[in-house]
Protein backbone atom coordinates (compact mmCIF):
# COMPACT_ATOMS: atom_id res chain seq x y z
CA UNK A 1 0.00 0.00 0.00
CA UNK A 2 2.87 2.30 0.42
CA UNK A 3 4.75 1.75 -2.48
CA UNK A 4 5.02 4.15 -5.75
CA UNK A 5 2.65 6.71 -3.71
CA UNK A 6 3.22 10.63 -3.56
CA UNK A 7 4.44 11.70 -0.29
CA UNK A 8 3.82 15.14 1.15
CA UNK A 9 6.40 17.23 3.07
CA UNK A 10 6.40 20.42 4.46
CA UNK A 11 9.98 22.84 3.68
CA UNK A 12 11.13 24.75 6.11
CA UNK A 13 14.50 27.24 6.35
CA UNK A 14 16.10 27.05 10.01
CA UNK A 15 16.10 29.55 12.23
CA UNK A 16 19.83 30.00 12.34
CA UNK A 17 19.79 30.38 8.34
CA UNK A 18 17.23 32.65 8.38
CA UNK A 19 18.83 34.90 10.67
CA UNK A 20 22.34 34.61 9.47
CA UNK A 21 21.10 35.13 5.67
CA UNK A 22 17.93 36.63 5.55
CA UNK A 23 16.90 38.73 8.10
CA UNK A 24 17.95 41.98 7.20
CA UNK A 25 15.89 41.90 3.80
CA UNK A 26 12.74 39.19 4.31
CA UNK A 27 9.65 39.93 6.76
CA UNK A 28 9.02 36.46 8.22
CA UNK A 29 10.69 33.68 7.72
CA UNK A 30 7.61 31.47 5.81
CA UNK A 31 7.30 33.97 3.28
CA UNK A 32 10.96 34.00 2.46
CA UNK A 33 11.02 30.06 1.98
CA UNK A 34 7.62 30.67 -0.32
CA UNK A 35 9.69 33.31 -2.46
CA UNK A 36 12.18 31.30 -2.96
CA UNK A 37 10.09 27.83 -4.21
CA UNK A 38 8.17 30.83 -6.60
CA UNK A 39 11.28 31.77 -8.37
CA UNK A 40 11.29 30.46 -12.02
CA UNK A 41 15.49 29.88 -12.14
CA UNK A 42 17.33 28.11 -9.76
CA UNK A 43 19.74 30.03 -7.19
CA UNK A 44 21.49 29.63 -4.07
CA UNK A 45 19.00 30.22 -1.83
CA UNK A 46 17.51 26.78 -2.27
CA UNK A 47 20.13 25.46 -0.84
CA UNK A 48 19.08 26.62 2.72
CA UNK A 49 16.09 25.17 2.30
CA UNK A 50 14.98 21.95 4.17
CA UNK A 51 12.11 19.67 4.17
CA UNK A 52 10.08 17.35 6.82
CA UNK A 53 7.64 14.83 5.30
CA UNK A 54 4.70 13.84 7.34
CA UNK A 55 2.37 12.08 4.85
CA UNK A 56 2.14 9.80 2.23
CA UNK A 57 -0.78 10.75 -0.08
CA UNK A 58 -3.87 8.02 -0.54
CA UNK A 59 -2.33 5.40 2.48
CA UNK A 60 -4.43 3.25 4.65
CA UNK A 61 -1.66 3.13 6.93
CA UNK A 62 -1.70 4.60 10.54
CA UNK A 63 0.30 7.88 10.35
CA UNK A 64 3.18 6.12 12.76
CA UNK A 65 3.29 3.40 10.79
CA UNK A 66 3.47 5.86 7.48
CA UNK A 67 6.13 7.91 9.20
CA UNK A 68 8.58 4.90 10.38
CA UNK A 69 8.44 3.70 6.85
CA UNK A 70 9.28 7.08 5.08
CA UNK A 71 12.58 7.36 7.69
CA UNK A 72 13.62 3.85 6.10
CA UNK A 73 13.67 5.10 2.97
CA UNK A 74 15.97 8.04 3.79
CA UNK A 75 13.53 10.50 4.29
CA UNK A 76 13.44 13.50 6.75
CA UNK A 77 10.04 13.00 8.82
CA UNK A 78 8.14 15.29 11.10
CA UNK A 79 9.09 15.12 14.59
CA UNK A 80 5.77 13.31 16.66
CA UNK A 81 5.02 11.80 19.90
CA UNK A 82 2.06 9.48 20.52
CA UNK A 83 -0.85 10.76 22.89
CA UNK A 84 -2.45 8.25 25.04
CA UNK A 85 -4.49 8.36 28.68
CA UNK A 86 -1.31 8.28 30.57
CA UNK A 87 0.89 10.66 28.98
CA UNK A 88 -2.03 13.23 27.38
CA UNK A 89 -1.87 15.95 30.24
CA UNK A 90 2.05 16.05 30.83
CA UNK A 91 2.51 16.40 26.74
CA UNK A 92 -0.36 18.96 26.42
CA UNK A 93 1.04 21.21 29.17
CA UNK A 94 4.64 20.97 27.36
CA UNK A 95 3.95 21.46 23.71
CA UNK A 96 4.55 25.00 23.35
CA UNK A 97 7.56 24.60 25.16
CA UNK A 98 9.17 21.33 23.69
CA UNK A 99 7.90 23.44 20.20
CA UNK A 100 11.05 26.18 21.03
CA UNK A 101 13.50 23.59 21.07
CA UNK A 102 13.17 23.04 17.38
CA UNK A 103 15.50 24.19 14.92
CA UNK A 104 12.58 26.45 12.74
CA UNK A 105 9.81 28.31 13.54
CA UNK A 106 6.09 26.93 14.04
CA UNK A 107 2.86 28.37 15.29
CA UNK A 108 1.48 24.71 16.45
CA UNK A 109 0.90 21.04 16.29
CA UNK A 110 -1.44 18.84 14.41
CA UNK A 111 -3.01 16.28 16.29
CA UNK A 112 -4.00 13.32 14.39
CA UNK A 113 -5.74 9.77 14.75
CA UNK A 114 -3.43 6.99 14.82
CA UNK A 115 -5.61 4.53 13.22
CA UNK A 116 -5.72 1.91 9.43
CA UNK A 117 -7.80 3.43 7.19
CA UNK A 118 -8.56 6.34 8.65
CA UNK A 119 -9.66 8.22 5.37
CA UNK A 120 -12.44 6.08 4.96
CA UNK A 121 -13.58 6.07 8.80
CA UNK A 122 -13.49 9.68 9.16
CA UNK A 123 -14.55 10.61 5.24
CA UNK A 124 -12.80 14.51 4.62
CA UNK A 125 -14.33 17.53 3.19
CA UNK A 126 -13.09 19.31 0.01
CA UNK A 127 -9.96 21.16 1.78
CA UNK A 128 -8.91 18.79 4.69
CA UNK A 129 -9.34 15.11 6.18
CA UNK A 130 -11.07 14.90 9.52
CA UNK A 131 -9.06 12.34 11.17
CA UNK A 132 -6.83 15.68 12.32
CA UNK A 133 -6.67 19.07 14.07
CA UNK A 134 -4.59 22.11 13.91
CA UNK A 135 -3.86 22.92 17.62
CA UNK A 136 -2.44 26.65 17.62
CA UNK A 137 -0.09 28.13 20.35
CA UNK A 138 -1.31 31.33 22.11
CA UNK A 139 -0.23 34.25 19.54
CA UNK A 140 1.46 37.29 21.01
CA UNK A 141 -0.08 40.32 21.70
CA UNK A 142 0.89 44.39 22.27
CA UNK A 143 -0.70 47.29 22.92
CA UNK A 144 0.17 50.51 20.68
CA UNK A 145 -1.80 53.55 19.81
CA UNK A 146 -3.87 54.14 16.49
CA UNK A 147 -3.01 56.65 14.14
CA UNK A 148 -5.03 56.73 11.01
CA UNK A 149 -7.35 54.91 8.77
CA UNK A 150 -5.82 54.15 4.85
CA UNK A 151 -8.44 53.13 2.42
CA UNK A 152 -7.07 49.80 -0.15
CA UNK A 153 -8.78 49.28 -3.65
CA UNK A 154 -9.02 45.34 -3.99
CA UNK A 155 -11.41 42.36 -5.02
CA UNK A 156 -14.68 44.80 -5.65
CA UNK A 157 -14.13 46.51 -2.45
CA UNK A 158 -12.70 49.09 -0.55
CA UNK A 159 -10.89 48.10 2.84
CA UNK A 160 -10.01 50.11 5.74
CA UNK A 161 -6.52 49.47 6.79
CA UNK A 162 -5.24 50.57 10.12
CA UNK A 163 -2.13 52.43 10.82
CA UNK A 164 -0.75 52.18 13.97
CA UNK A 165 2.70 52.83 16.20
CA UNK A 166 4.86 50.18 15.43
CA UNK A 167 5.49 46.89 17.67
CA UNK A 168 7.19 43.88 17.53
CA UNK A 169 5.11 40.28 17.09
CA UNK A 170 6.31 37.11 16.00
CA UNK A 171 9.94 38.52 15.54
CA UNK A 172 8.87 41.21 12.50
CA UNK A 173 7.88 44.44 13.26
CA UNK A 174 4.15 45.66 11.76
CA UNK A 175 2.56 48.75 11.79
CA UNK A 176 -0.89 48.13 9.75
CA UNK A 177 -3.54 45.81 9.84
CA UNK A 178 -6.83 45.10 7.71
CA UNK A 179 -10.09 45.75 9.33
CA UNK A 180 -11.77 43.93 6.27
CA UNK A 181 -14.81 46.09 6.21
CA UNK A 182 -17.09 48.81 8.31
CA UNK A 183 -18.93 46.07 10.61
CA UNK A 184 -15.92 44.96 12.23
CA UNK A 185 -14.61 48.63 12.72
CA UNK A 186 -17.96 48.84 14.51
CA UNK A 187 -18.14 45.90 16.48
CA UNK A 188 -14.16 46.90 17.57
CA UNK A 189 -14.88 49.86 18.22
CA UNK A 190 -12.36 51.61 16.34
CA UNK A 191 -11.26 55.34 17.30
CA UNK A 192 -8.45 56.80 16.03
CA UNK A 193 -6.17 57.79 19.03
CA UNK A 194 -7.05 55.05 21.27
CA UNK A 195 -4.87 52.58 22.59
CA UNK A 196 -5.40 48.88 20.67
CA UNK A 197 -4.40 45.36 20.78
CA UNK A 198 -2.56 43.56 17.77
CA UNK A 199 -1.56 39.96 17.40
CA UNK A 200 -0.83 37.82 14.60
CA UNK A 201 -3.36 35.35 13.29
CA UNK A 202 -1.81 32.25 12.72
CA UNK A 203 1.38 34.06 13.51
CA UNK A 204 1.64 35.47 10.27
CA UNK A 205 -1.72 38.15 9.50
CA UNK A 206 -1.63 41.24 11.75
CA UNK A 207 -5.37 41.58 13.31
CA UNK A 208 -6.48 44.51 15.65
CA UNK A 209 -8.46 42.34 18.80
CA UNK A 210 -9.39 45.43 20.74
CA UNK A 211 -9.81 48.93 21.15
CA UNK A 212 -10.01 50.99 23.85
CA UNK A 213 -12.87 52.63 23.05
CA UNK A 214 -16.88 53.24 23.87
CA UNK A 215 -18.05 54.29 19.95
CA UNK A 216 -16.38 53.46 16.85
CA UNK A 217 -15.21 56.36 14.60
CA UNK A 218 -17.82 56.89 12.03
CA UNK A 219 -17.37 56.95 8.49
CA UNK A 220 -20.42 58.45 6.23
CA UNK A 221 -18.11 59.77 3.48
CA UNK A 222 -15.44 57.64 2.24
CA UNK A 223 -14.12 58.36 -1.37
CA UNK A 224 -12.88 55.53 -3.08
CA UNK A 225 -9.21 55.86 -3.38
CA UNK A 226 -9.20 55.35 -7.13
CA UNK A 227 -11.56 57.80 -8.48
CA UNK A 228 -13.22 60.22 -5.67
CA UNK A 229 -16.88 58.84 -5.78
CA UNK A 230 -18.09 58.41 -2.85
CA UNK A 231 -18.48 54.86 -1.99
CA UNK A 232 -21.73 52.83 -1.12
CA UNK A 233 -22.28 49.83 1.51
CA UNK A 234 -22.90 46.48 1.73
CA UNK A 235 -25.25 45.04 4.11
CA UNK A 236 -22.07 42.81 5.27
CA UNK A 237 -20.23 46.52 5.89
CA UNK A 238 -18.30 46.25 2.73
CA UNK A 239 -17.66 49.05 1.09
CA UNK A 240 -17.52 49.01 -2.57
CA UNK A 241 -17.26 51.79 -5.02
CA UNK A 242 -20.62 52.31 -8.05
CA UNK A 243 -18.85 54.35 -10.58
CA UNK A 244 -18.86 51.86 -13.55
CA UNK A 245 -16.00 53.94 -15.18
CA UNK A 246 -13.55 53.69 -12.01
CA UNK A 247 -9.61 52.64 -13.16
CA UNK A 248 -9.56 50.53 -10.13
CA UNK A 249 -13.17 49.00 -11.21
CA UNK A 250 -11.54 48.26 -14.18
CA UNK A 251 -8.68 46.71 -13.26
CA UNK A 252 -10.27 44.51 -11.15
CA UNK A 253 -12.95 43.38 -13.88
CA UNK A 254 -10.07 42.98 -16.35
CA UNK A 255 -7.72 40.39 -13.62
CA UNK A 256 -10.90 38.79 -12.84
CA UNK A 257 -11.68 38.17 -16.44
CA UNK A 258 -8.78 36.32 -17.07
CA UNK A 259 -8.05 34.22 -14.03
CA UNK A 260 -7.66 31.10 -13.85
CA UNK A 261 -11.80 30.58 -12.18
CA UNK A 262 -12.54 32.97 -15.06
CA UNK A 263 -11.34 32.37 -18.52
CA UNK A 264 -7.88 31.01 -17.89
CA UNK A 265 -6.49 33.28 -20.46
CA UNK A 266 -1.96 32.17 -20.00
CA UNK A 267 0.36 35.04 -20.13
CA UNK A 268 -2.40 38.17 -19.29
CA UNK A 269 -0.90 39.72 -16.54
CA UNK A 270 -1.69 42.16 -13.90
CA UNK A 271 1.17 44.26 -15.18
CA UNK A 272 0.24 43.35 -18.86
CA UNK A 273 -3.71 44.82 -18.19
CA UNK A 274 -2.45 48.16 -16.18
CA UNK A 275 -0.05 48.61 -19.80
CA UNK A 276 -3.35 48.39 -22.11
CA UNK A 277 -5.62 50.17 -19.71
CA UNK A 278 -3.65 52.99 -19.88
CA UNK A 279 -4.37 53.33 -23.86
CA UNK A 280 -7.95 52.52 -23.50
CA UNK A 281 -11.03 55.33 -23.04
CA UNK A 282 -14.00 55.15 -20.29
CA UNK A 283 -16.15 53.17 -22.76
CA UNK A 284 -13.59 49.93 -22.89
CA UNK A 285 -14.91 46.80 -20.93
CA UNK A 286 -12.24 44.14 -20.35
CA UNK A 287 -14.04 41.57 -22.81
CA UNK A 288 -13.07 43.98 -25.57
CA UNK A 289 -9.73 42.87 -25.87
CA UNK A 290 -11.09 39.73 -27.37
CA UNK A 291 -12.27 40.94 -30.46
CA UNK A 292 -8.59 43.34 -30.40
CA UNK A 293 -6.83 39.95 -30.15
CA UNK A 294 -8.50 38.16 -33.02
CA UNK A 295 -8.32 41.43 -34.83
CA UNK A 296 -4.12 41.50 -33.89
CA UNK A 297 -4.09 37.84 -35.55
CA UNK A 298 -5.66 38.45 -38.76
CA UNK A 299 -4.09 42.18 -39.30
CA UNK A 300 -0.99 42.18 -36.95
CA UNK A 301 -0.07 45.63 -36.05
CA UNK A 302 3.42 46.66 -35.92
CA UNK A 303 2.60 49.58 -34.11
CA UNK A 304 0.55 48.50 -30.71
CA UNK A 305 1.90 45.73 -28.38
CA UNK A 306 1.45 47.74 -25.44
CA UNK A 307 5.45 47.73 -24.31
CA UNK A 308 5.57 44.04 -25.07
CA UNK A 309 7.42 42.57 -28.09
CA UNK A 310 5.81 41.51 -30.89
CA UNK A 311 6.29 37.88 -30.41
CA UNK A 312 4.99 37.97 -26.69
CA UNK A 313 2.25 40.42 -28.11
CA UNK A 314 1.31 37.49 -30.45
CA UNK A 315 1.26 34.30 -27.96
CA UNK A 316 -0.80 36.28 -25.52
CA UNK A 317 -3.58 36.76 -28.74
CA UNK A 318 -3.38 33.37 -29.18
CA UNK A 319 -4.35 32.82 -25.87
CA UNK A 320 -7.00 34.71 -25.61
CA UNK A 321 -8.66 34.33 -28.87
CA UNK A 322 -8.25 30.29 -27.35
CA UNK A 323 -9.65 31.16 -24.05
CA UNK A 324 -12.92 33.30 -25.73
CA UNK A 325 -13.99 29.86 -27.42
CA UNK A 326 -15.93 27.01 -26.22
CA UNK A 327 -16.24 29.08 -23.11
CA UNK A 328 -18.55 27.09 -20.47
CA UNK A 329 -21.03 29.28 -18.98
CA UNK A 330 -20.02 28.92 -15.10
CA UNK A 331 -16.70 30.19 -16.24
CA UNK A 332 -18.29 32.86 -18.08
CA UNK A 333 -20.18 34.46 -15.29
CA UNK A 334 -17.43 34.25 -13.08
CA UNK A 335 -15.24 36.43 -15.48
CA UNK A 336 -18.10 38.68 -15.45
CA UNK A 337 -17.12 39.94 -11.70
CA UNK A 338 -20.20 40.40 -10.40
CA UNK A 339 -19.61 40.66 -7.18
CA UNK A 340 -20.40 37.73 -4.81
CA UNK A 341 -20.88 35.46 -7.84
CA UNK A 342 -17.99 33.46 -7.22
CA UNK A 343 -17.09 29.93 -8.51
CA UNK A 344 -19.90 27.91 -6.38
CA UNK A 345 -22.65 30.63 -7.37
CA UNK A 346 -21.92 30.59 -10.87
CA UNK A 347 -21.98 26.91 -11.09
CA UNK A 348 -25.34 26.37 -9.31
CA UNK A 349 -27.11 28.87 -12.07
CA UNK A 350 -25.54 27.43 -14.73
CA UNK A 351 -26.76 24.13 -13.53
CA UNK A 352 -30.38 25.29 -12.95
CA UNK A 353 -30.16 26.97 -16.76
CA UNK A 354 -28.43 23.59 -18.25
CA UNK A 355 -25.68 25.51 -18.98
CA UNK A 356 -27.45 27.63 -21.32
CA UNK A 357 -27.05 31.40 -21.34
CA UNK A 358 -30.50 31.22 -23.13
CA UNK A 359 -32.40 30.14 -19.84
CA UNK A 360 -29.99 32.48 -17.92
CA UNK A 361 -32.54 35.12 -19.54
CA UNK A 362 -35.58 33.27 -19.51
CA UNK A 363 -35.08 31.94 -15.78
CA UNK A 364 -32.97 34.54 -13.89
CA UNK A 365 -36.53 35.87 -11.69
CA UNK A 366 -36.67 32.06 -10.54
CA UNK A 367 -32.32 32.40 -9.44
CA UNK A 368 -33.63 32.79 -5.57
CA UNK A 369 -35.05 28.94 -5.68
CA UNK A 370 -31.57 27.71 -6.11
CA UNK A 371 -30.32 26.65 -2.63
CA UNK A 372 -27.26 28.63 -1.77
CA UNK A 373 -28.28 31.51 -4.11
CA UNK A 374 -29.51 34.22 -1.50
CA UNK A 375 -31.47 37.78 -2.32
CA UNK A 376 -27.78 39.52 -2.29
CA UNK A 377 -26.49 37.70 -4.80
CA UNK A 378 -29.96 37.99 -7.39
CA UNK A 379 -29.56 41.98 -6.52
CA UNK A 380 -25.64 41.99 -7.97
CA UNK A 381 -26.91 39.84 -10.74
CA UNK A 382 -29.81 42.28 -11.51
CA UNK A 383 -27.81 45.47 -10.84
CA UNK A 384 -25.28 44.02 -13.48
CA UNK A 385 -27.60 42.48 -15.91
CA UNK A 386 -26.29 44.97 -18.53
CA UNK A 387 -22.78 44.20 -17.71
CA UNK A 388 -23.55 40.56 -18.36
CA UNK A 389 -25.06 41.49 -21.90
CA UNK A 390 -22.24 43.50 -22.91
CA UNK A 391 -19.96 40.69 -22.21
CA UNK A 392 -21.78 37.82 -23.83
CA UNK A 393 -21.17 39.09 -27.18
CA UNK A 394 -17.40 38.23 -26.87
CA UNK A 395 -17.50 34.72 -26.38
CA UNK A 396 -18.34 31.41 -28.06
CA UNK A 397 -20.32 29.18 -25.62
CA UNK A 398 -19.46 25.60 -25.13
CA UNK A 399 -22.03 23.14 -25.97
CA UNK A 400 -23.38 20.68 -23.23
CA UNK A 401 -25.38 17.94 -24.32
CA UNK A 402 -28.03 16.82 -21.69
CA UNK A 403 -27.30 14.23 -19.47
CA UNK A 404 -29.16 10.69 -20.55
CA UNK A 405 -31.51 9.89 -17.49
CA UNK A 406 -31.14 6.29 -16.09
CA UNK A 407 -34.27 4.50 -16.34
CA UNK A 408 -36.47 4.89 -13.27
CA UNK A 409 -34.25 8.19 -12.09
CA UNK A 410 -35.89 10.42 -14.41
CA UNK A 411 -36.98 13.27 -11.59
CA UNK A 412 -34.23 16.07 -10.44
CA UNK A 413 -34.60 15.03 -6.77
CA UNK A 414 -32.87 17.54 -3.97
CA UNK A 415 -32.09 15.89 -1.28
CA UNK A 416 -30.39 16.66 1.81
CA UNK A 417 -27.88 14.67 4.41
CA UNK A 418 -28.23 15.06 7.93
CA UNK A 419 -26.75 12.97 11.29
CA UNK A 420 -23.70 10.13 11.18
CA UNK A 421 -24.24 7.60 8.47
CA UNK A 422 -22.40 4.37 8.26
CA UNK A 423 -19.87 6.05 5.49
CA UNK A 424 -18.61 9.77 4.79
CA UNK A 425 -20.81 12.07 3.81
CA UNK A 426 -18.93 12.24 0.69
CA UNK A 427 -19.90 8.72 -0.09
CA UNK A 428 -23.51 9.40 -0.13
CA UNK A 429 -23.19 12.99 -2.05
CA UNK A 430 -21.45 10.89 -5.17
CA UNK A 431 -23.98 8.64 -4.70
CA UNK A 432 -27.03 10.90 -5.48
CA UNK A 433 -25.05 13.34 -7.98
CA UNK A 434 -24.50 10.13 -10.00
CA UNK A 435 -27.83 10.05 -10.59
CA UNK A 436 -28.14 13.67 -11.51
CA UNK A 437 -29.59 14.34 -8.33
CA UNK A 438 -29.02 17.65 -6.02
CA UNK A 439 -27.45 17.80 -2.72
CA UNK A 440 -28.60 20.57 -0.82
CA UNK A 441 -27.27 22.06 1.84
CA UNK A 442 -30.28 23.24 3.78
CA UNK A 443 -34.02 22.19 3.82
CA UNK A 444 -35.54 24.65 1.35
CA UNK A 445 -39.33 23.84 0.75
CA UNK A 446 -38.41 22.40 -2.57
CA UNK A 447 -36.69 19.49 -0.98
CA UNK A 448 -37.95 16.08 -1.93
CA UNK A 449 -36.07 13.55 0.73
CA UNK A 450 -34.10 13.82 3.84
CA UNK A 451 -31.46 11.43 3.99
CA UNK A 452 -30.86 10.49 7.78
CA UNK A 453 -28.42 8.93 10.22
CA UNK A 454 -27.82 8.77 13.95
CA UNK A 455 -27.97 11.49 16.21
CA UNK A 456 -30.10 13.15 13.21
CA UNK A 457 -31.08 17.02 14.71
CA UNK A 458 -33.05 20.31 13.62
CA UNK A 459 -32.65 19.16 9.76
CA UNK A 460 -35.01 16.54 10.84
CA UNK A 461 -37.08 18.60 12.90
CA UNK A 462 -37.70 21.75 10.26
CA UNK A 463 -38.35 18.99 7.53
Amino acid sequence: DLVSRPVRMEVYISKEDFKKYFASSNKNARNTVAGILRRKEYTNDIKRLSYVAYNILGSNEDEECQLIWLESLGFNVVPYQKINNDNKEEIFNTMEEWSKNLSYETDGVVIKANRFNANEVYGSTGHHPNNMIAYKFKSAVEKTILRSIEWSYGKNKVTPVAVFDPVELGGTTVNRASLHNLNIVRNLNIKIGKEVLVTKKNEIIPQIIYCDSAVSEEFKNVKCPKCGHKLKERDNGELYCSNVECSGQILEDAIRMSSKEGLDIKGLSEETWKAILKEKDEDFIPFMIISEANHFLENPDKNRHYGLTSKMWTKICQAISVASENVSMDKFLVACNVPLLGRTASKEISKFCDYDMQNFWKLRTKFDTIDGIGKAICENINENILTISNCEQFVTFRKVEKEKTTPGYNVAYKIAITGTLSKPRSHFVQLIESKGWTVSSSIPSNTHYLLCGENAGSKKDKA
